[in-house]
């Protein structure tokens, strides 16, 4: 979520101003936790975006936490790339709004933007729905039609137009989790983009890029019950379990002092790219102030793309939900993590490219069975070394 100057009016509708009830936001640059967010919701839990938008400040769009069931279908698109250029603060916060806080600095300096990206295709509302009036579901004004997806890169342009490309840092390779701090801008590969893919977008591909929202209007359900807040989402095609809920306080409800959730307690950490140091890092913000407790010490191995996965036992009870932090040095580009259980059947596994999976990334997984899982650690990309640690939420 971008942080405007001002707070929000108390229920916001869409202003004349805007000219439409639909409005759209290119994501380049946004936010990574809500980058994260979007792109386990896509295919993990079913339910359609909600959100609080106000037009008179465009810079800001707070997500509305309520469960209501919805399918986003994907379809392929070209995937020509295309160019998108910054030449001052005055066009960023025309063009990309939301990326203001990411990209005025180097505006600042004197310095010209260049986006060159490319859509894979979109993933469109496929389920018609309802939006309570009650609680948190009242609160929202618009929801999200369309999520384009695919890569994109930024590159600093000197006076003569040649480009220095920028580089994205945080706790993640690639740009997953970036505040901007390094010179590497870039979420995804372009060329992977080239591939063309009909049920999903091609790996390498897959970042949100823009959104479409509309406002609320004929799908607001007036006096229908908010649903409660553990409701189950739409069933999808993984199965795997629905994240315990994350909010500012700690799975025994008394208030997270810090300010900490399961969705950001690991953005901005700064990574020493020594997988113990970060690891510890990590889970100084993600353990104890979110009611977690280390089960184990951390493992450190090296693996490298190519040779087997690594397998860990680990004995689990039913009813009991954890989650599994990893994290590597320079050397891996994508670092994959998967919990089976014992029927061999998949709990939980990571989606992204990146060398910091986090199972799961808005928070703790539910166990159903007791008895032994095995932990899987693979390299897709890059080898080096890794750290992987498993935290229990506490009873």
């Amino acid at each position: 979520m971008s942080c405007g100057p001002k707070p929000l009016p108390p229920n916001p509708e869409p202003g004349p101003h805007s000219g439409s009830n639909r409005v759209s936001f290119r994501l380049f640059g946004y936010s990574p936790s809500e980058i994260r967010h979007m792109r386990s919701a896509l295919n993990f839990q079913g339910k359609v975006f909600l959100a609080r938008y106000d037009p008179a400040y465009p810079e800001r769009i707070e997500w509305v936490d309520c469960p209501t069931p919805a399918r986003y279908r994907y379809m392929p698109s070209d995937s020509a790339i295309e160019e998108l250029y910054i030449e001052n603060e005055t066009d960023l916060r025309a063009k990309l709004p939301l990326s203001v806080a990411s990209f005025a600095t180097f505006l600042n300096q004197g310095k010209r933007l260049r986006v060159r990206f490319a859509t894979a295709g979109s993933f469109e509302l496929a389920d018609d729905f309802q939006v309570p009036t009650e609680g948190a579901c009242g609160t929202a004004t618009h929801f999200v039609q369309t999520i384009s997806v695919g890569a994109y890169t930024v590159a600093e342009m000197s006076d003569t137009g040649a480009g220095a490309e920028l580089d994205m840092a945080g706790p993640g390779a690639r740009g997953s989790h970036s505040d901007l701090s390094r010179r590497n801008v870039g979420m995804g590969n372009l060329e992977a983009c080239k591939v063309r893919t009909n049920d999903a977008p091609p790996n390498g591909c897959q970042m949100p890029l823009e959104i479409l929202m509309v406002s609320i209007g004929s799908h607001r359900a007036p006096g229908a019950p908010a649903p409660p807040p553990d409701r189950q989402p739409a069933p999808s095609p993984t199965g795997l379990p629905r994240p315990v809920p994350s909010d500012t306080a700690d799975v025994h409800g008394a208030p997270n002092p810090v300010g900490y959730t399961h969705k950001n307690c690991f953005v901005g950490v700064t990574r020493t790219w020594d997988p113990e140091v970060d690891l510890r890092a990590v889970t100084a913000r993600c353990g104890p102030p979110l009611g977690l407790a280390p089960v184990g010490e951390p493992i450190v191995d090296n693996l490298a793309q190519g040779q087997p996965m690594h397998k860990y036992g680990a004995n689990l009870e039913a009813g009991n939900c954890y989650r599994i932090f990893a994290i590597s040095d320079r050397g891996i580009d994508d670092l994959d993590t998967g919990l089976k259980a014992p029927d061999g059947s998949w709990v939980s596994k990571d989606i992204l490219e990146d060398n910091f999976p986090i199972l799961n990334g808005e928070g703790p997984f539910c166990v159903q069975q007791t008895g032994q899982y095995q932990l899987l650690v693979s390299v897709a990309k890059g080898a080096g070394k890794y750290a992987v640690q498993m935290w229990r939420v506490t009873r």
